[in-house]
């Protein structure tokens, strides 16, 4: 009797092992699975990370070589030279000082990659770091100053503020017809999430197609109209960036009067806390 009882016993217990093990079986195969779908989407990443980089590459290179060919060869004709004139002179410092533009904006734009640590938070007046940059300009003539009454300070960072604010003033001056006018305006706005402080660069546009405003603030983008005028294609890459950093946005707008169409690149950053502008 216990031979009968046992045999079930055994061949239910040797089932059951059979089913555990095939059980098992189961699961280490689909874990398995799930690696390799894992390990297919890492590799699948880390090869679009990889295109992108090398397209980034790719795309600095080109900028680079097509922006320092001209200034090169504008160099190698005045040394090349044996009596060079004043107004090759000139055109030797001009190009100098675009290799030197095309330089620091790679720099900056590497170092603001690079950079983990958060903007400054100093209380600062947009008025008047805005008009120093404006008095450095080598036509400050051109720049027309819209009068505010005196406005709160905001906090940021007084370095980033005046990369933007360069830049800014740079793009208008070389993006727009020699001798045109260039406003400026700082004004005040209150926003349902409070204050902000708009400063806004506008210049005429020169003759051609308007940038892309979708495209505008991407790197190393210029616009078809400016081709053949020197430029990175950061300094509005940079300055956006650097906006939105300090809490902040950098715009663009189009306008169209009956003397020229208008460019205008605002800077948009909130203002400071009540307790920061006491400090001041």
């Amino acid at each position: 009797a216990f031979f009968v009882l046992a045999a079930p016993i055994t061949t239910f217990s040797a089932v059951g092992v059979l089913l555990l093990l095939a059980w098992r079986r189961i699961q280490a195969d689909r874990q398995e699975r799930a690696e390799q779908h894992h390990q297919a989407e890492r590799n699948a990443m880390a090869l679009d990370f990889e295109r992108g980089e090398r397209q980034r590459q790719q795309e600095f290179m080109g900028m680079l070589t097509h922006e320092l060919k001209a200034p090169l060869s504008t160099l190698a004709m005045v040394l090349g030279s044996p009596a060079p004139s004043a107004s090759m002179h000139r055109h030797a410092e001009l190009a100098l000082e675009s290799m030197r533009q095309v330089i620091d904006h790679c720099a900056q734009s590497a170092e603001i990659d690079d950079a983990a640590a958060a903007p400054a938070q100093v209380a600062c007046s947009l008025a008047v770091d805005f008009e120093l940059r404006c008095a450095a300009q080598t036509d400050p003539a051109r720049i027309q100053v819209t009068s505010t009454q005196p406005l709160p300070p905001v906090m940021a960072d007084p370095r980033m503020l005046a990369v933007i604010f360069n830049n800014l003033l740079d793009n208008a001056f070389k993006y727009s017809p020699r001798g045109s006018p260039i406003r400026t305006s700082i004004v005040r706005e209150c926003t349902p999430e409070g204050a902000v402080q708009r400063v806004s660069v506008t210049n005429p546009a020169l003759p051609g197609p308007l940038p892309d405003a979708a495209r505008l603030f991407q790197k190393y983008y210029r616009g078809d109209a400016v081709q053949r005028i020197s430029g990175s294609g950061l300094g509005l890459h940079l300055s956006r960036l650097l906006a939105r950093r300090m809490g902040g946005d950098l715009r663009y707008q189009t306008d169209a009067d009956s003397v020229a169409r208008w460019v205008t690149l605002t800077l948009v950053l909130p203002e400071s806390p009540p307790a920061a502008a006491a400090q001041m």
